[in-house]
């Protein structure tokens, strides 16, 4: 990363897509052709170019008990361990009811009614005011030798159990990888934004804005059912200050996570900088010929 600008090769012809992928026939045949001169990069050059860390986040084999490797190597991808943003993706929302955690309560002679249920996770939430403490729900399994009560585990249980549950890793993706590197930051992002970040988010007002915008889940309006301490973004103080364009959209992704409706007019129908459209397709249609 950080090259005067130039072509790079993707990747050799006998080269796998990503470590532990197939380079048999079949497998290449199925993969997009690849430019003979490579993709253009027009990025600005770094000095000094940096080799990117592609391995940070990777599981621990002690922290998950794991008798092989879980790091990766050339020939194999590593397995990532859930960080906070995938557990909370894992979660979708506190009501969400991930079946693999569950903990047991009891086991009954008879089935227990569905009322008795959400009485018990009344009683169990009404004990815990935090909402990551809080349990979706009680299910009750029956069987012939009886009924087996379950509890669907909190938030914060979920995020414990999958910190140390081989069964919530996945293989390295190598994209977010790029980003957990705290060396790519240093060495590529910091170079890029941070002088252009830092007075805005020196102040704790416009901070609060930005994190609320860039949290898809944050509500605009306020609800009379929203968790205790959720703040919409309508109510911060400096929301009022963006420009009618700029709130316009801040409400159009809002809505557009609550209720899946795209807001095509706030889009550009119109295609990339001339640069980059005539870089990219040119060079995809040599690719093909």
């Amino acid at each position: 990363v950080g090259l005067p600008p130039r072509h790079i090769p993707l990747r050799m012809e006998d080269e796998a897509r990503y470590p532990g992928g197939g380079v048999a026939p079949a497998t290449t045949l199925s993969q997009t052709p690849l430019p003979q001169e490579g993709r253009y990069i027009n990025g600005e050059a770094l000095q000094p170019p940096h080799a990117p860390q592609m391995e940070d986040g990777e599981a621990d084999a002690r922290q998950y008990k794991s008798s092989t490797p879980l790091r990766g190597t050339p020939t194999r991808a590593g397995k990532d361990a859930p960080d906070d943003v995938s557990v909370d993706v894992a979660l979708g929302n506190p009501a969400a009811k991930l079946r693999q955690y569950m903990i047991l309560v009891s086991i009954e002679q008879e089935e227990v009614p569905e009322s008795k249920l959400a009485e018990m996770t009344s009683e169990f939430n009404a004990q815990h005011p935090d909402i990551n403490d809080q349990t979706p729900g009680y299910t009750c399994d029956a069987t012939d030798m009886g009924c087996t009560v379950w509890r669907h585990a909190t938030p914060n249980e979920v995020r414990a159990q999958m910190a140390r549950n081989p069964a919530a890793l996945s293989d390295n993706s190598y994209h977010s990888a790029m980003l957990r590197s705290t060396e790519n930051h240093r060495w590529v992002t910091a170079m890029d934004v941070a002088i252009g970040q830092a007075q805005t988010l020196d102040d704790p007002e416009w901070r609060k804005v930005l994190i609320a915008f860039a949290n898809w889940r944050t509500p605009f309006m306020p609800s009379e059912d929203q968790p205790a301490g959720q703040v919409s973004i309508s109510e911060l103080a400096n929301f009022k200050k963006l420009s009618p364009g700029a709130r316009k959209l801040v409400e159009a992704s809002c809505f557009y996570y609550e209720k899946g409706v795209f807001p095509a007019g706030l889009v550009s129908s119109s295609p990339p900088a001339k640069y980059v459209e005539s870089r990219t397709r040119a060079q995809r249609a040599e690719s093909t010929e």
